[in-house]
């Protein structure tokens, strides 16, 4: 039986393997991620659009756990996401990750990061 944690250690660490079949295994059909600085995206079908972009923009992305906390179906990280872009931009930016794993498989996602350190160390934008 897999466990919630395994669950959460597997999505991040299928992010270096950059399989976007593989990544999107982990998820619901009805999924719900948020990036907090950037709007709510609903749906496998949606999420998948946005992870396809990321994979496009950066050849290298590595989600380094450095803490996880699980309650119940709630799992907590704090990471180190590791990304270089197209453009070459670089960043190790920390992280603090909230998924709710319903049937072993992540329903909901949230990220809080500051989005300007992203923005300016990667060289791109996220918002308009």
């Amino acid at each position: 039986m897999t466990t919630n944690e395994q669950v959460v250690r597997g999505f991040c660490e299928a992010w270096l393997r950059r399989d976007l079949d593989e990544i999107l295994s982990y998820v619901t059909d009805d999924m719900i991620y948020h990036n907090i600085p950037v709007p709510v995206v609903e749906g496998r079908e949606n999420v998948a659009l946005v992870f396809k972009y990321f994979l496009e923009l950066m050849p290298h992305i590595d989600l380094e756990i450095t803490n996880l906390m699980v309650e119940g179906n709630k799992v907590f990280t704090e990471r180190i996401d590791r990304m270089t872009a197209v453009a070459g931009g670089h960043t190790d930016l920390p992280v603090g990750g909230y998924f709710e794993i319903r049937d072993g498989k992540i329903a909901v996602m949230h990220e809080y990061f500051n989005l300007a350190t992203f923005e300016d160390e990667v060289g791109f934008k996220l918002t308009g």
